[in-house]
């Protein structure tokens, strides 16, 4: 874990939404969005430090994907976006996207070496 990356629980999160959810103007959270919240971004934050397995909603944000994250996300999450890029802005800086970006890209192309015989140009 990068050591510009804060160190959060789910009680430190769940306070960071509390604080922050009130910048969302003419929009209201009950308490079970708010409980939804915490977990969406606890998932997020854990993807980012241990490795977490997350689904496609957080995964476009973890991405930056706006256009994906707006269509996966449940009405809670829609609301919420800007509390989502709040937190990627400010706990989980963009650049790990980037590096995972990296690796993913890497991935593929070993990937495909290994089933084109290293020819990255060969079509079926």
């Amino acid at each position: 874990m990068s050591g510009d990356v804060a160190v959060l629980d789910s009680l430190r999160i769940r306070e960071w939404v509390i604080s922050n959810v009130r910048l969302i103007s003419n929009t209201t959270f009950n308490l079970d969005d708010l409980d939804h919240l915490v977990l969406c971004l606890d998932h997020l934050y854990r993807h980012y430090t241990e490795g977490y397995p997350i689904g496609d909603f957080l995964s476009a944000v973890a991405d930056n994907n706006l256009s994906e994250a707006v269509a996966g996300a449940d009405d809670v999450n829609r609301k919420a976006l800007y509390l989502y890029a709040l937190f990627l802005a400010n706990k989980l800086p963009y650049p790990w996207v980037l590096a995972r970006r990296r690796s993913e890209k890497a991935l593929r192309e070993l990937q495909m070496k290994e089933q084109w015989g290293g020819r990255k140009d060969s079509h079926v």
